[in-house]
């Protein structure tokens, strides 16, 4: 199913015209949509129809004429966006994020700043996240218990914009790995998909515990969330929906 929701009347209805045809299907849960945000404050809106807006956190996110949120000049890991949402990890999920990343104060070792994660309050289990790693690589990483399940490391992937997408499959444990409109990784038939470490996904702002580790600068485009497994026709509808706003 194709949607430009929000599905409300009045006011609202000059912005629903200017939303991109993305994939909802009945399980979309939050979508954060800077095509019609026009500034900070705005970006926080939830055009799922659920009601999730989101909570941004810090004193040094601007607004970008060409409808973006970013951080040009970070000092601080305050800076975060707070979802207070994460689907149940144990059925079908998909997260999907638009980013941009510059540079992030991390320039050795692991330094690793989360993208988008559950991994606020420090414990490595029971988590999942996008992370930004050194001063090239994208890591996705999946560690529902002592081990990890699924961990890959991307180098050059920073210095453009990229769609991050991650699927899981509730019944199968298959985990998918998507940039932008093509599979990157899958992880087949694992067991112990439920990540449990915080009850809310962030972008940005303290990642596994580190005061440390943030992005310098940054740009963060659409997020989504979903309670459903996301195939490779949805993960396509939507890049191609929203790849132009993003000059790709």
């Amino acid at each position: 199913m194709l949607i430009q929701p929000y599905g409300f009347l009045g006011a609202a209805a000059a912005e629903a015209a200017t939303l991109p045809n993305i994939y909802s299907g009945s399980n979309l849960e939050q979508w954060i949509a800077p095509e019609v945000s026009t500034s900070v404050s705005s970006f926080q809106t939830d055009y799922s129809g659920n009601g999730r807006d989101v909570g941004i956190g810090g004193g040094e996110w601007s607004w970008n004429g060409d409808n973006y949120l970013e951080i040009t000049s970070g000092t601080t890991v305050s800076n975060s966006v707070d979802t207070f949402y994460k689907p149940d990890m144990s059925a079908d999920f998909t997260f999907q994020v638009w980013v941009w990343v510059v540079s992030t104060s991390g320039t050795s070792g692991d330094a690793d700043v989360g993208i988008l994660h559950n991994l606020q309050t420090g414990a490595s289990a029971n988590s999942f996240s996008f992370r930004a790693r050194r001063t090239t690589t994208f890591t996705t990483f999946m560690r529902p218990a002592g081990s990890a399940i699924f961990n890959y490391n991307d180098a050059g992937g920073w210095g453009q914009w990229r769609m991050l997408t991650f699927t899981g499959n509730g019944t199968t444990n298959d985990m998918t790995l998507y940039w932008d409109d093509a599979v990157k990784h899958q992880n087949l038939a694992t067991s112990g998909m439920s990540a449990g470490q915080d009850t809310q996904m962030y972008l940005a702002g303290i990642f596994d515990g580190s005061t440390s580790n943030y992005f310098t600068a940054v740009k963060y485009g659409a997020f989504r969330q979903y309670t459903e497994e996301l195939s490779l026709a949805n993960v396509q509808t939507n890049f191609n929906a929203e790849k132009a706003h993003y000059g790709l």
